[in-house]
């Protein structure tokens, strides 16, 4: 799901962070064409080798509420991650991220979370939910960075974060 190695944000300079169309089906399949098998594993906790139904079906129901992604796209507009936000409940939502092999480590992670966190302001989420597995260390030292007050449970093989994410846009805005 995502390589965060913690080099320099430097290294994303030409990335572009914006809203995702429910029509941009192809931003969708170049991010998964640009996933490893081992990153398919670690963001949709199976070896699928051709993208998840649910995904797509995800696209058609964008609309800017109860369903929010934004895509995040390199120097070439390749996309290059995504970043979903499904409503679970009046204030809640889950969160999902991928990011492609070629630009994990790049801090492009911790900008989609950044920017789902500011949206999910925007659109009165509360409390933001993440569910990787504990083996994606990647991801859970992206999510213990980025939302450090974050409340952890151990579910089975999956770690679940729970965090506020005023928080944390609140203390990027004053920094």
């Amino acid at each position: 799901m995502l390589g965060v190695r913690t080099r320099p944000d430097a290294e994303a300079a030409g990335v572009s962070i914006s809203p995702l169309a429910p029509n941009d089906g192809s931003a969708v399949e170049e991010v998964f064409a640009g996933l490893s098998a081992d990153s398919r594993f670690a963001r949709y906790h199976t070896g699928t080798p051709t993208l998840p139904s649910g995904v797509k079906a995800l696209l058609r129901r964008i609309d800017g509420d109860g369903v929010v992604a934004q895509v995040a796209r390199g120097p070439t507009d390749a996309a290059i991650g995504l970043v979903w936000l499904i409503r679970t409940g009046d204030s809640e939502a889950e969160l999902a991220i991928e990011v492609v092999d070629a630009w994990q480590g790049r801090g492009i992670g911790s900008r989609l979370l950044s920017a789902a966190e500011l949206t999910a302001a925007k659109i009165g989420i509360d409390c933001l939910r993440a569910e990787v597995l504990g083996t994606n260390r990647a991801a859970v030292r992206l999510l213990r960075k980025s939302a450090p007050h974050a409340r952890v449970e151990s579910e089975g093989p999956e770690l679940v974060f729970e965090w506020e994410p005023g928080v944390l846009a609140a203390a990027r805005r004053a920094a």
